[in-house]
């Protein structure tokens, strides 16, 4: 099923000015349309997460790996990065926030998510016939400040 939405704006030659871009956020059968005036409004968690995952995969490729999948998904649940160094496949999963007001982000990748994680790995190789191929698990925690500008990234490397 195709669905188009038309959006007619007629901004000021100001407002044009400061219209950076628009941005169609899709989380299963919801679309967030996020505008952006110079400044991002992320006014929920997806939105938050997706541009925390665009912020690692750029470090990703930046290191050289290749992102074979984002977002993969099984009836198990969903990985946000699958990238491959060399012959290593790489099982990334970011955490974003913007306060460590509830935790730091790393602390959300607790001992149920690491095991939620291992058996959407264990499905991933199987699907794609590399059952004998080496893997790792690493965890981007990503802070943004109150502009949505990065303020630190901490990659935790073959963390379990």
């Amino acid at each position: 099923m195709q669905i188009t939405v038309k959006i007619k704006l007629e901004p000021t030659k100001e407002q044009a000015d400061r219209l950076k871009t628009i941005t169609a956020v899709s989380t299963g059968n919801i679309w967030y349309v996020i505008i952006t005036d110079g400044v991002l409004c992320l006014r929920n968690k997806k939105a938050l997460g997706f541009l925390g995952e665009d912020i690692a995969v750029k470090l990703v490729q930046e290191k050289g790996f290749t992102v074979l999948e984002r977002n993969f998904r099984c009836k198990h649940g969903e990985i946000d990065i699958i990238a491959r160094d060399g012959k290593k496949i790489i099982f990334i999963e970011v955490k974003t926030r913007k306060s460590a007001r509830y935790g730091t982000p790393e602390e959300a990748v607790d001992w149920r998510k690491q095991k939620k994680l291992r058996l959407l790995a264990v499905h991933y190789l199987s699907k794609h016939c590399l059952k004998f191929c080496s893997c790792r698990f690493d965890v981007y925690s990503i802070y943004l400040n109150k502009d949505n500008d990065l303020q630190s990234v901490r990659i935790i490397e073959d963390c379990f």
